[in-house]
């Protein structure tokens, strides 16, 4: 899902991000593009057919990795004042 409102601030706050955390992985040639990763699926078709529309108020964004066994590990949540 792509991000309309707000667009510009996230991809700061994403620069910010990896200049000041992980800048060995900051590639300024990779435009980034903010969005929500809701889910993952390994068959496109069943996507092909999927529509659903909402709209959002996004207050707090979280850092995190993706463990060995790709489990989701939080480390760090940023309040971002529910302006986006």
């Amino acid at each position: 899902m792509n991000i309309n409102k707000g667009k510009q601030r996230l991809i700061q706050l994403h620069d910010e991000i990896y200049k000041q955390i992980i800048p060995n992985h900051f590639n300024k040639s990779i435009k980034y593009i903010p969005h929500i990763t809701i889910g993952r699926c390994n068959d496109i078709k069943k996507v092909d057919s999927f529509e659903y529309e909402f709209d959002t108020k996004v207050d707090e964004v979280s850092i995190e990795l993706i463990g060995e066994h790709e489990e989701s590990i939080i480390i760090k949540n940023i309040k971002i004042g529910g302006l986006l």
